[in-house]
């Protein structure tokens, strides 16, 4: 104390830190005998006497007294300790001079705030939530019958269990238990829990968390549960729909797309995924015949890099029964002038000629749906669309057989 040694302490302890009128020592001896599993008992903390005898004076005397001597020895821990022991007793006057002397802002505002309150009681809970003591303020707010602050208290806190807790307890608003039930959820999906993540957000009804929760736990069933659960229209259906051609479940993200009304994504999502026959198909029924320039664009793609048996796939997919059986017959004149594999050969014919069947059987189905076009109509017309039909079937027949002697 000032240029007056203190009594001497013995230890073998090493120095290591001086802060705030603390000495903080360790045993670097005993650490070193262990030194995979050091003990806190290794570390010791000395207080100056400074300190300690304000502590005593504290305990023992009044709070002038201490301050009088707090003043003449003056340092910011001391006007701390001071300023805390003067807010322990209310004593705010001597709380506000104690954190001036201290600078502590926070302080000074802490107190102002406290002598605004109307309450003995509350400004006892706002000191116990100051000095981290939370359950106490909480039973401080219950015994003043009022467990919205304690709510109030522990949403500053970020503590939502116990928020949700109180509120079920006091009945209080769906708004805040909703609120809550979200705070849990983000707080178990942070730590990538996504099961009870998913509970929460179920119980809060938060559509657009449960979609990454199901997503992450790849339970694309609840996924597409949530996607019938959604009105026509929604937005969240996109990202629904996203989340299916991510993992390439086509049939199910067409649907999330069709749903959310936007046909040029499901047709995009159907290309994407290689389903031209089911791409062609939303495309008639929607009017986009930009498909057709799509499919001869990709189609024109794998040929320059000679991925036949793609491209096969592709016009089968797209039912281009006649483009895919043209493709089959040259690889199969290709295989045959090389003089290999001959079973090959014959098998890429059968498969062309299976390609002209469908294409035959389709020609013929549109032209008899063509024909039962009119029931309610006269004799007259029904003879004259049977000539027309009998003349299209002809000359589709004619076609195929053409193509059929080309190839």
């Amino acid at each position: 104390r000032g240029l007056n040694p203190e009594e001497p302490v013995t230890s073998s302890a090493f120095l290591c830190t001086f802060h705030d009128l603390e000495i903080t020592s360790v045993f670097l001896d005993d650490i070193m005998m262990q030194p995979d599993q050091p003990d806190m008992e290794f570390i010791t903390v000395y207080e100056t006497r400074s300190l300690r005898d304000t502590r005593d004076l504290l305990k023992t005397t009044t709070t002038d007294d201490a301050y009088s001597f707090v003043d003449n020895n003056s340092h910011p821990r001391l006007w701390r300790i001071l300023a805390e022991h003067a807010l322990e007793n209310l004593d705010f006057v001597m709380a506000d001079k104690a954190f001036v002397r201290s600078a502590d802002y926070q302080g000074i505002q802490f107190v102002k705030h406290l002598q605004q309150l109307d309450d003995r009681a509350k400004q006892r809970a706002e000191v116990a939530v100051y000095f981290k003591r939370f359950d106490e303020a909480e039973q401080q707010y219950h015994k003043m019958d009022r467990p919205d602050l304690a709510v109030d208290m522990r949403m500053r806190l970020g503590d939502w269990f116990k928020v949700e807790k109180l509120v079920r307890e006091m009945g209080g608003d769906d708004v805040q238990l909703v609120n809550a039930w979200n705070k849990i959820g983000s707080y178990y999906s942070d730590r990538h829990k996504w099961v009870k993540a998913a509970q929460y957000y179920a119980q809060a009804k938060n559509s657009e968390m449960l979609i990454d929760c199901f997503y992450a736990l790849e339970d694309f069933t609840s996924l597409g549960h949530l996607m019938d659960a959604l009105p026509v229209g929604n937005t969240l259906l996109l990202a629904i729909g996203d989340k299916f051609q991510s993992v390439g479940l086509c049939n199910e993200g067409v649907a999330a797309f069709l749903k959310a009304g936007d046909t040029k994504k499901a047709i995009d999502c159907c290309m994407l995924l290689n389903q031209w026959d089911q791409a062609v198909t939303l495309a008639q029924q929607h009017n986009f015949p930009q498909i057709e320039g799509l499919l001869a664009k990709y189609a024109s793609h794998l040929l320059e890099k000679e991925s036949f048996l793609e491209a096969i796939e592709l016009y089968r997919k797209a039912n281009h029964h006649l483009e895919a059986a043209k493709l089959l017959t040259n690889l199969a004149k290709e295989s045959a002038e090389k003089k290999v594999h001959p079973v090959r050969v014959k098998k890429l014919y059968v498969l062309a000629a299976l390609e002209v069947e469908k294409f035959k059987k389709k020609t013929l189905e549109l032209n008899a749906s063509n024909a039962t076009g009119d029931p309610m109509g006269t004799r007259q017309t029904q003879v004259a669309t049977m000539q027309v039909t009998a003349a299209q079937t002809l000359a589709g027949l004619m076609t195929m057989e053409a193509a059929g002697g080309s190839g």
